[in-house]
Formats: structure tokens, sequence, C-alpha cells
């Protein structure tokens, strides 16, 4: 079951990422206090954004966990999911 108000505590950016976004996406996530935040995109070009991001001063720290809004039936947990985790410096 989808629970649409599961909240996490980074905002997460999920659809597809253009390389020429970026720089704008940086700024105002920057620009609205926001210093850390997760890619859960699973592109295959995902390498090359990565880079994009960091020559726009969010860089990759690693691996975290974030929660789909999905329950697992068979024991009533909130199902999570592998997102790479940026830090804007």
């Amino acid at each position: 079951m989808k629970n649409s108000a599961v909240k996490n505590e980074r905002p997460d950016i999920s659809e597809a990422i253009w390389p020429k976004d970026i720089p704008n996406m940086v700024k105002n996530l920057k620009d609205n206090g926001v210093s850390e935040f997760t890619i859960s995109n699973g592109t295959c070009g995902i390498a090359e954004l990565l880079a994009i991001f960091e020559n726009n001063g969010a860089f990759l720290q690693g691996l975290t966990r974030i929660k789909t809004g999905w329950q697992n039936f068979d024991t009533n947990e909130d199902e999570t999911k592998p997102v790479f985790l940026m830090k804007i410096i």
C-alpha cells in the first residue's frame, strides 16, 4: 500500500534530471537553506550527472536509505530503498 504522507528527512530527486537544470537546481536548494538532499533516480548516466552536480557545489557523500511510501504487508514496516546522499558545499 502506498502512503503519500511519508516524509523523508531530506528532499529527494526521483524524477529525470537534465544536465542543463542542475546549476539552477543546486542554487535553488542552497538558497532555500537545503544543505543535503538525496537522488533516487536510477538513470544509467548517473555518473555524468553526479559530476555535473559536483561542478555546481553538490558533492556525493555516499549512500543512505529513504522511505518509499510503500508498506510491507507481511511486516507492516515502511519499505526503504538505497539512494545517493549529496551535500551542498
